[in-house]
């Protein structure tokens, strides 16, 4: 996942999340994503909007599963507020079971 600019605000109590996009704007490196929050989610689209959930890992959770490599790139500014519950405060969760070419990066950019 490559996010190229806006603003995400997250704020997290215990596996909940509300986040809100504000101008934000992903890129893509490794076609559709298999797991995503956005309805109609789609690569270049700017999106504002509020999203609520419950995960039980991170909020940007990336393991390279199902052939789509493991990278996360972030342009955006991010503010996380999380409760101050032991093993929760964790914003990236990267197991590198795959990867990208630096050229695929480059272009995505």
């Amino acid at each position: 996942m490559l996010i190229k600019s806006g603003t995400i605000s997250i704020n997290r109590t215990g596996s909940s999340y509300s986040y809100t996009l504000t101008n934000a704007v992903a890129s893509n490196l490794f076609g559709v994503p298999s797991r995503t929050a956005i309805t109609s989610f789609a690569y270049g689209t700017t999106y504002n909007q509020t999203i609520t959930g419950s995960f039980s890992n991170a909020f940007f959770q990336v393991t390279g599963w199902d052939d789509i490599g493991a990278v996360t790139l972030n342009g955006a500014g991010i503010d996380y507020t999380v409760s101050n519950e032991s093993g929760r405060a964790e914003l990236v969760h990267q197991d590198v079971h795959g990867t990208v070419s630096k050229s695929t990066i480059n272009q995505s950019l």
